[in-house]
């Protein structure tokens, strides 16, 4: 399995609560954004000679750099390759999780006069704080955790109570860990059960004060968790690797990258059957409960195909694959036999595999042997991995209004339940109110008091599309720049595929 580590991109926010922002005109550079949109985010690239150097990319696909006397310029084009000596800087973290940004020459950038101007010639922090920026990561917070030196991966634990890192891939929704940002600078490492891991190795709830909170400490593209309680960074204890925060320093044991979560499902066949690996390396439907070896990842490869991707008996990680007919999971990896075409019909889907669809047979078997998409070619999928639900799309995060309609060019994100049952979608609130649509799908609200069905089409590796039937016809979930969601189209573009 390849890994996914996600690319770091980011807001920095000053002690006057304005984020560093990039104006379209002339580039320029302040202190003023109000939010973090797409103006207020930045991208972090290591130097590939000095870990200790990095390079802040902006939206414009230019550089922040530094020009004589000590201003700050992005006019360095990313396309050009001409980012150099003034382009570079140096990540200083501060023991409460900020950043000073300094060049190699130990000059800060700080802001004057309120965010208008900004400069870089100052070879000391501004003990005023206008140097000093809260760090506000811009990608999407749900991911998995991969600890560096264990190679596994964290997880919440069978009983629920604590978080532990001993998976050797990151399998089943107990996997899916979601980076809470706190308005301090601080963030909550949030579990698939909604609750917050502590200092102590305990899990508590948002509420519980310093004790769910981390500050994050950059190692070369990989990170640190310190707790904000004692000082301590987060690390992986005994056998199990308890995750709690135990170490004064960041060390190898304590350092971890984060990785896109994709999209896990099960498949149900015609006989009501799930497939499973439960039975070796051949493919069957022949299972009626749901454990590791009935959950499968499903990737997009470089040829537009999917891959699929199980966990056997002996908790292996082993990819399908077509053979004469038979569908066979017993490779490490993806090669052309063991790509696939998915399409998606509403709550079911069907596999395509050598040019013919994939079916169940009576014994249970998968083989590789209709020309067309029979009943026994249909398989219910329901998604497993996602019981918390973020969506964000071309303009920002869905979150809603105080009238309960949903917007999607939000800064912030809103976290819904997401419950899944024979392929279709059920979404709601925390306080358990549903998603629902009105009369001619031009608004989506959050004020149902039954769950309205939804379906998936899956499109990229973490994104996805929302469909809803109406009068026998298929529409897609779409957003506008101004906020506005509906269901609206009948085609999947930009505007109707969602990062989940």
């Amino acid at each position: 399995m390849a890994d996914k580590t996600l690319d770091w991109s980011f807001g920095l926010r000053g002690n006057n609560g304005k984020y560093l922002t990039m104006e379209a005109h002339l580039n320029a550079l302040n202190f003023n954004g109000p939010n973090m949109k797409k103006k207020q985010i930045f991208f972090l690239e290591q130097d590939a000679a000095d870990a200790s150097i990095v390079y802040i990319r902006t939206w414009r696909n230019t550089y922040v750099g530094v020009k004589n006397p000590g201003t700050l310029d992005s006019t360095c084009n990313a396309d050009s390759a001409e980012k150099g000596d003034d382009q570079k800087w140096v990540i200083e973290a501060q023991d409460d999780g900020t950043w000073c940004l300094k060049t190699p020459d130990f000059n800060y950038m700080r802001f004057e006069k309120g965010g208008e101007r900004i400069g870089c010639q100052n070879a000391e922090k501004d003990p005023e704080g206008s140097s000093v920026f809260i760090v506000h990561l811009a990608m999407h917070p749900q991911v998995n955790i991969k600890n560096v030196n264990r190679k596994r991966y964290i997880h919440l634990a069978a009983e629920g109570d604590r978080v532990t890192c001993d998976e050797d891939a990151p399998w089943g929704d107990d996997a899916m860990i979601t980076l809470n940002f706190f308005n301090d600078g601080s963030y909550g490492l949030m579990a698939c059960n909604g609750k917050y891991v502590q200092n102590t190795g305990e899990l508590g709830a948002e509420g519980s004060g310093d004790g769910v909170k981390w500050t994050l400490e950059f190692h070369g593209g990989k990170l640190a968790f310190r707790s904000k309680a004692n000082k301590k960074f987060l690390t992986c204890v005994g056998g199990p690797g308890l995750c709690r925060a135990d170490k004064e320093q960041a060390g190898s044991d304590e350092i971890f990258v984060l990785e896109d979560s994709r999209p896990q499902i099960k498949m149900t066949s015609w006989q009501g059957k799930k497939v499973s690996l439960f039975g070796g390396a051949e493919v069957g439907a022949d299972q009626k409960e749901t454990r590791d070896t009935e959950i499968f990842q499903i990737a997009t490869t470089p040829s537009g195909k999917w891959s699929i991707m199980g966990k056997n008996k002996g908790g292996h990680i082993v990819y399908f694959r077509e053979s004469n007919g038979s569908i066979m999971a017993d490779q490490s990896d993806v090669t052309p036999e063991a790509e696939f075409e998915i399409e998606w019909l509403q709550n079911c889907l069907a596999i395509k595999a050598a040019g013919k669809y994939i079916t169940v047979k009576k014994n249970g078997k998968l083989a590789a042997n209709s020309d067309s998409i029979t009943d026994e070619a249909k398989f219910v999928y329901e998604m497993v991995n996602r019981p918390r639900l973020i969506l964000r799309g071309a303009y920002g995060f869905i979150n809603e209004l105080p009238s309960s309609v949903l917007e999607c060019n939000k800064a912030t994100y809103q976290t819904y339940v997401m419950h899944v049952k024979a392929g279709e979608c059920q979404i709601s609130s925390q306080n358990g109110k549903y998603w629902s649509v009105n009369a001619d799908r031009s608004v989506v609200s959050v004020n149902g008091g039954a769950p309205t069905a939804f379906y998936l089409t899956f499109v990229e590796d973490s994104k996805f599309a929302v469909s809803y039937i109406d009068n026998g016809e298929t529409y897609y979930m779409t957003g506008e720049q101004n906020g506005g969601l509906s269901f609206s189209s009948k085609a999947i573009g930009n505007n109707s595929t969602w990062e989940f």
